[in-house]
This record gives C-alpha cells, sequence and structure tokens, in this order.
C-alpha cells in the first residue's frame, strides 16, 4: 500500500475551481433572476401606461364643443308634406 507523502502539499487547485463554478454559477442565477424581475417590471409598466395614455389622447382629440340642438338652423332642411299637409297649405 503506498503512503502518502507528507512533505507534498495538497492539490487545491481542484477545490478551488469548484468553489469558482459554484460562484459563477450563483452569479449567473443572480443576473438572470435581475433581468428577468427588471423585465416583468418594463410590462407592468407598458400594461398600466397604454390604457392611461389612450385615454389622454381621446379626451384630447375631443376638444369641439358640443352644439346645442337649440342653435342649429333647421329652415333649410327639406320637409316632406303628407297628403292632407298639401291639402291644407
Amino acid at each position: 500500500m503506498l503512503k502518502p507523502d507528507l512533505n507534498q502539499e495538497p492539490d487545491l487547485s481542484k477545490n478551488e475551481n469548484q468553489k469558482e463554478k459554484i460562484e459563477m454559477k450563483k452569479d449567473s442565477i443572480s443576473a438572470g433572476l435581475f433581468i428577468a424581475i427588471g423585465f416583468l417590471c418594463v410590462a407592468i409598466v407598458i400594461a398600466v401606461l397604454i390604457p392611461v395614455v389612450r385615454d389622454v389622447i381621446n379626451d384630447a382629440d375631443d376638444n369641439r364643443p358640443a352644439i346645442p340642438a337649440a342653435s342649429i338652423n333647421v329652415t333649410n332642411t327639406p320637409t316632406i308634406l303628407s297628403h292632407f299637409e298639401e291639402e291644407a297649405a
């Protein structure tokens, strides 16, 4: 059976590589979550702003005053007289 050489330093490069891989994996997961949450926030803001902007544009577009029915001139409109009205006239 082989005896380990006590004067030789243990090889820590494998453990360090594994630790680096784990840290890189955690960093990539956190970056992915950060991006996903950012997209979600942007989607929520867009979903809220589109109806608000649409309402503002529709309200701004309808800025003509309503004409009251009493001020509309009806004298030039053609009228269809019935048979009885023609005899009376």
